[in-house]
């Protein structure tokens, strides 16, 4: 049903992946997704994308803090000298655990292994997990396509299906002071269906709201930034996170003589609406196809 649907979408979703190294030597990466919605280069992801990345930084900077924390406590003089020394291997550890360094991927245009596009412009919803950001340099692929925004009302047992790389990870290595990707690209897209469940309307403090879009199945991680589309490839709503609702089911079962209750729950998408995202790109003048 929904296979030319995924023809189409598959044509402006891209992978994000983070490179990241702990200063103990180990090498990771997150995974995550994001789609370029017109020829000059604009994306979308989830903002929450972003904010890995300033975690990322922080854990860099706060390296250095640790730094000066631990030559203060070893330039101390008397007192409890195994009380400091307790405290400068748990700064020690945690230095281990910090990061060194770090880069993007955003696998985006014809040219993207060479040029290395980054991203600019970045522009966060206040509330919502949706983020714009500009890719430079952008060169469309020669089957560049781009998402068109549903117009037609989204209502509830609406068939829809997600996209985007749960399941999968990009290898690379450290040397000479930057990170050498081994393995991982192409990055295959992983889709799944549902319908959509009900909305959701997350409010702040200040009273500002957003609106979500709930679905049957779950997202998966990788897929975050990536798009929820119905049949027809008309895009409903940016892939955010998966939230837990609890069954009210208390089953019980025998472990070694002991009796177990395990709660149960549905595990449902939750995706930034549609309407939710074409408000915020026109706030901020940035160009987008309707349907």
């Amino acid at each position: 049903m929904f296979q030319q649907a995924c023809e189409q979408a598959r044509k402006y979703t891209c992978p994000y992946v983070g490179l990241r190294r702990k200063h103990d030597g180990t090498v990771f990466s997150t995974l995550g997704a994001f789609m370029v919605i017109n020829g000059d280069g604009w994306a979308i992801t989830a903002k929450h994308v972003f904010e890995e990345i300033r975690r990322a930084q922080n854990s860099i900077a706060g390296a250095d803090g640790i730094d000066q924390a631990i030559a203060q406590l070893s330039a101390q003089k008397g007192g409890n000298a195994k009380h400091r020394n307790r405290e400068i291997r748990k700064l020690e550890g945690q230095k281990r655990d910090s990061l060194s360094n770090h880069a993007e991927i955003w696998a985006a245009g014809a040219n993207w292994q060479a040029d290395k596009p980054h991203a600019t412009e970045i522009r966060l919803h206040p509330v919502a997990d949706l983020a714009a950001f500009k890719i430079e340099p952008f060169v469309p692929t020669s089957e560049q396509a781009y998402p068109v925004f549903r117009s037609e009302p989204i209502t509830p047992g609406l068939s829809v299906c997600r996209i985007g790389f749960p399941w999968h990870s990009v290898e690379a290595e450290f040397a000479d002071n930057s990170f050498d990707v081994k393995s991982g690209f192409p990055a295959p897209l992983f889709a799944l269906d549902g319908m959509i469940s009900r909305f959701a309307v997350v409010e702040q403090p200040d009273g500002s709201k957003a609106t979500y879009i709930q679905t049957s199945t779950p997202g998966l991680r990788g897929q975050s930034g990536g798009p929820v589309f119905d049949v027809n490839a008309q895009l409903c709503g940016l892939q955010s996170s998966t939230t837990h609702l609890d069954l009210g089911f208390n089953p019980t079962y025998q472990v070694q003589g002991k009796t177990v209750v395990e709660r149960q729950f549905l595990n449902v998408g939750q995706a930034v609406h549609v309407d939710e995202i074409s408000g915020f790109l026109t706030s901020h003048g940035i160009a987008f196809e309707s349907a």
